[in-house]
């Protein structure tokens, strides 16, 4: 009676794909395609050596390789794992720098959004200075804020580099929350004076941003990811201009059109606080995702220092 090997040859690439799905191999010996079992099965099936064919297609059912690696294969069964958990590690990490970036340039977008109201008198900031107008204030807030990025971008280079990209991060994410959210309350921003200051600060942290997502690539990620992570940085930098813009006037009608009648009667307008509050609140979804993973990632960073250490130990004693 002949075998059905036409049946085996279909099922081996179907059971090939189901499973090696989701786990990764680790050595070269291994990476046989389905195309090449085929081929081995009909050579051993047209010569009658069905046994060999049969050892082929199970050796597939118990996770892949060939018929002479049942010993190799208890060794490797826990690098997959490894490598498994390191790949989620990341793109954990990929994905806390694109929402980083994409929520401070989102916040960046809140004075400009917000600039037409600030310049007016019903913005609810007192105006204590008798030798400048309320638009020359602005003005020179603006000419301040654009002189502390190139300061930033100067001064905190080395910082960064000491720090680590994560901590410094974390860092600039907390001083953000802060400011913003200072911005939005007016007990703690009651004058243009205060408003000046906080944006400063704000404008000094923002300079960071870009330089540390750089620097935690650099510490996270393999060499051959780097130019697509920072690919992704600039994407998300887009992205967060452009979401900003549409969320921040959207906010600005939504609270415009539930204030109280004798707050509009009084002609205060102190909807533009909402932006504010609202660019620091979302700050908190970066600092919590670079938290978690970054914790995880410097775990994995002291495991491998450690492997490369005790490996250079054993170069030198031999």
């Amino acid at each position: 009676m002949r075998a059905p090997w036409f049946l085996i040859l279909i099922t081996t690439p179907i059971i090939h794909s189901a499973s090696s799905f989701g786990q990764f191999t680790t050595t070269k010996s291994r990476l046989h395609s389905p195309f090449h079992q085929i081929k081995e099965i009909a050579i051993d099936a047209k010569r009658n050596n069905f046994s060999t064919a049969a050892r082929i297609l199970f050796s597939d059912l118990r996770g892949g390789g060939n018929e002479n690696e049942g010993n190799s294969e208890c060794v490797g069964s826990a690098a997959p794992e490894k490598d498994s958990n390191k790949g989620n590690e990341s793109w954990g990490i990929s994905l806390s720098l694109f929402i980083t970036y994409l929520t401070v340039m989102a916040a960046k977008c809140a004075l400009p959004s917000t600039l037409a109201i600030l310049s007016s008198t019903n913005s609810g900031l007192i105006h204590q200075s008798t030798k400048l107008s309320r638009d020359d204030v602005i003005s020179r807030l603006l000419a301040l804020s654009t002189l502390s990025i190139a300061a930033g971008k100067i001064f905190l280079g080395p910082v960064i580099d000491s720090l680590g990209g994560i901590k410094s991060l974390q860092i600039t994410l907390l001083a953000l929350v802060m400011c913003l959210g200072s911005i939005g309350i007016a007990q703690t921003c009651p004058t243009l004076s205060s408003l000046a200051l906080y944006i400063i600060i704000v404008d000094f942290g923002f300079s960071s941003c870009w330089a540390a997502c750089v620097k935690t690539i650099r510490e996270y990620t393999e060499e051959k990811r780097w130019s697509k992570e920072i690919g992704r940085l600039a994407m998300a930098a887009r992205l967060g201009n452009a979401i900003s813009f549409a969320f921040f006037a959207w906010l600005l009608q939504w609270v415009s059109s539930r204030t109280p009648a004798n707050v509009v009667i009084s002609g205060v307008d102190t909807s533009w606080r909402w932006v504010y509050r609202a660019s620091g609140a979302i700050q908190l979804i970066p600092l919590a995702m670079l938290t978690h993973f970054g914790r995880k990632g410097r775990d994995d960073l002291a495991i491998q220092k450690e492997v490369k250490s005790n490996k250079a130990e054993q170069t030198t004693t031999r």
